[in-house]
C-alpha cells in the first residue's frame, strides 16, 4: 500500500471511528439520563372508595354494610423520607375524587349511607402501604402523601424548566400497568409552558398516568403529568417545577433552603 493510500485509509479510519463515537456518546446520555431515574422511588397509588350503609338502629347485632364504589389507579413518586415517614407526590383529582352517580349523591345528603377511603401506595417490589393525604390543593392539581413504605434517596428539584426541546423523562403507570419488577419509562420533548404554568410534555399519557413526575437528563423533578389531550394522547400537561416548589413549601413539611 503506497503511503498515498495508507493516508487514505487512516483518515477514512477516523472518520468512521468520529462517526462511530458520536452516536455511542448519544446513546451514553441516554442511557445514564435512565439509568439515573429513581425507578425505586416510583409508586403505583390506588385509591379505594367505600360506600357505607349506616344501620337503622342502634342495637348491637346491627352491623354496616360497605360496598365498594370506586377503585382507580394512578402514579406517584417519593420525594422525600425522614424520621420513618415517606413523602409520595401525586396528583389530587385523584386524591379527591367525586365519582358517584346520581343516586348515590342523594343517599349522601339524607344521611343514609357515608362514603370512607383507603389510598394504597405500592412499591417496585409488589409491597402495599397504607398512605394518607397530609397536604392538598385542587388548584394545582397536587397532593401529597405520607406513608411508612422506605426510600433509599430523596428526590432533587431543578432551579429551572428545561430548554424547550430537550428530553425529559417520567415513570408511570398507565391504566394501572405495574406488575412486579416492571416499570414503563418514558421519554418525550419539552414544549413548553403558558402564562399560568401549565406544561407540555411530548410523553404518551392514559388514565393511571396522573401524577407520574417528570424529570430531565439529569433526575431532577421538573413537572408532573396531571392530564392529557382528548384523542391524542401522545401529549400529556401539567404543572412545571415553580408550582411543585411553591406547594411543597406551602405545606409546612419542607424546609425551603432544601429547594
Amino acid at each position: 500500500m503506497s503511503v498515498r493510500n495508507k493516508k487514505t485509509f487512516f483518515g477514512m479510519g477516523l472518520i468512521v471511528i468520529s462517526i462511530l463515537s458520536f452516536f455511542l456518546a448519544i446513546d451514553s446520555t441516554r442511557f445514564l439520563a435512565f439509568k439515573d431515574l429513581p425507578e425505586s422511588n416510583f409508586f403505583n397509588v390506588t385509591i379505594n372508595q367505600f360506600l357505607v350503609s349506616e344501620c337503622e338502629n342502634t342495637s348491637e347485632t346491627c352491623s354496616e354494610e360497605e360496598a365498594l364504589i370506586l377503585e382507580g389507579t394512578a402514579s406517584g413518586v417519593a420525594i422525600a423520607s425522614r424520621n420513618g415517614t415517606t413523602y409520595v407526590l401525586t396528583a389530587d383529582h385523584f386524591c379527591s375524587p367525586s365519582e358517584f352517580s346520581f343516586f348515590t349523591q342523594d343517599l349522601i345528603k339524607e344521611g343514609k349511607v357515608s362514603v370512607s377511603s383507603d389510598i394504597w401506595v405500592t412499591d417496585d417490589k409488589g409491597t402495599m402501604f397504607l398512605a394518607e393525604i397530609v397536604y392538598n390543593d385542587a388548584k394545582k392539581d397536587l397532593c401529597l402523601l405520607e406513608t411508612a413504605a422506605k426510600i433509599k434517596t430523596n428526590m432533587k428539584i431543578a432551579t429551572f424548566m428545561p430548554e424547550v426541546g430537550d428530553t425529559i423523562y417520567a415513570i408511570s403507570a398507565p391504566y394501572g400497568i405495574r406488575e412486579r419488577g416492571v416499570s414503563l419509562h418514558f421519554d418525550g420533548i419539552f414544549s413548553g409552558c403558558d402564562v399560568a404554568d401549565m406544561c407540555y410534555y411530548t410523553i404518551p399519557a392514559a388514565g393511571g398516568s396522573s401524577g407520574s413526575l417528570v424529570f430531565d437528563s439529569k433526575g431532577r423533578i421538573v413537572g408532573m403529568i396531571q392530564m392529557t389531550t382528548v384523542g391524542f394522547n401522545a401529549v400529556s400537561l401539567g404543572v412545571g417545577v415553580d408550582t411543585i416548589r411553591q406547594f411543597l413549601i406551602e405545606s409546612k413539611l419542607f424546609n425551603p433552603v432544601y429547594f
